[in-house]
């Protein structure tokens, strides 16, 4: 192979290279573009939640798409009351299809009751307070 050949080759290699990397930061811009409008949707769903009566549940649910990427966020943020409070009004049917998304729900719930008991064993009766 000549040295000129070679030279043709690499470029060609740092072009298919450089292609491939717009490629996948445009795949990746779209997934996150994706998560966002997901997120929207579930955020715009707990805030119908927020301002219904409390025994009206007429709000319609957000796609499960945007629950499973809202319920991941209420994970990593801890904030499993949230998810609870999803996961009560949907219907059985939809976590039965769902498995990951049952699966966050059911941890959730674990989880929930884990905290509480923290919560209110950290914060008992028998609590010293103010000793010198």
């Amino acid at each position: 192979m000549s040295p000129l050949e070679a030279a043709h080759i690499q470029r060609a290699l740092r072009k298919t290279a450089q292609l491939r990397n717009l490629t996948l930061s445009l795949r990746w811009a779209k997934e996150a573009a994706a998560r966002e409008r997901l997120l929207a949707e579930f955020d715009s769903f707990l805030q119908r939640l927020e301002t219904m009566n409390a025994g009206s549940h007429d709000s319609p649910l957000p796609s499960a798409a945007a629950l499973l990427v809202g319920v991941r966020a209420c994970w990593a943020r801890g904030d499993y009351a949230t998810i609870s409070r999803v996961a009560a009004l949907l219907p059985k049917d939809l976590l039965d299809r769902h498995l990951l998304l049952r699966a966050f729900v059911t941890e959730a719930s674990e989880a929930a009751e884990k905290q509480s008991t923290r919560q209110s064993r950290d914060s008992g009766p028998d609590q010293k307070v103010g000793m010198q």
